[in-house]
């Protein structure tokens, strides 16, 4: 069956979710399954958010934990599978020359878009990926959330619509395409 992109972009939850809350909210993929940078996968299905939520839901800039400054907002929603982990984060807004209120400049500039993850180990494991070993943790428990300026993962980036609707646009330079090759694609999971 061949979905059109008209379709998709009225039913895609990832158009929808930006649009819904407050004026300094944006959605993050925070995990993937991918190698990342460090040379380990984080299996997003594994990692439990319940100390995260405790602590209040915060998203930190740069993993500075060190100074309350540096909490610029609190993750508002979490949406868990195997394929990502995705937040949607409210930016708090402390004034023009606050780092909260930078960062959101930056992020709606789109100069800054990636997010990475501390997380704590519970359970690991060896597999062969790519031909070599790769240190797989199973099961984390979710630390912090922090907006930097590159991160480990390559697929924790922002989700926004214009970055759909470029991917969409991008199809364009696809002859055929299945619609489990373009949810792959866009980052979004086929019931979408």
């Amino acid at each position: 069956m061949k979905t059109s992109p008209q379709r998709l972009r009225r039913n895609a939850a990832l158009l929808r979710r930006d649009t819904t809350g407050g004026a300094r909210r944006a959605t993050f993929r925070l995990c993937t399954p991918a190698v990342a940078r460090d040379g380990m996968v984080l299996l997003p299905e594994g990692i439990d958010l319940t100390a995260h939520k405790l602590a209040g839901s915060p998203f930190v800039w740069c993993h500075d934990t060190s100074d309350p400054d540096n909490a610029i907002g609190k993750v508002v929603e979490y949406q868990q599978s195997p394929e990502a982990l995705d937040i949607v984060v409210d930016f708090d807004d402390d004034g023009p020359a606050g780092l909260a209120s930078r960062c959101w400049a930056k992020v709606q500039a789109d100069l800054i878009r990636s997010v990475s993850i501390f997380a704590a180990a519970i359970a690991t494991e060896t597999r062969q990926i790519g031909g070599r070993p790769v240190l797989v943790v199973t099961r984390s428990e979710l630390q912090e959330a922090s907006l930097v300026i590159v991160g480990s993962d390559r697929g924790a980036v922002r989700l926004d619509r214009a970055a759909v609707l470029r991917a969409l646009d991008s199809l364009k330079e696809i002859p055929r395409m299945d619609k489990t090759a373009l949810c792959k694609l866009l980052g979004i999971d086929e019931s979408a």
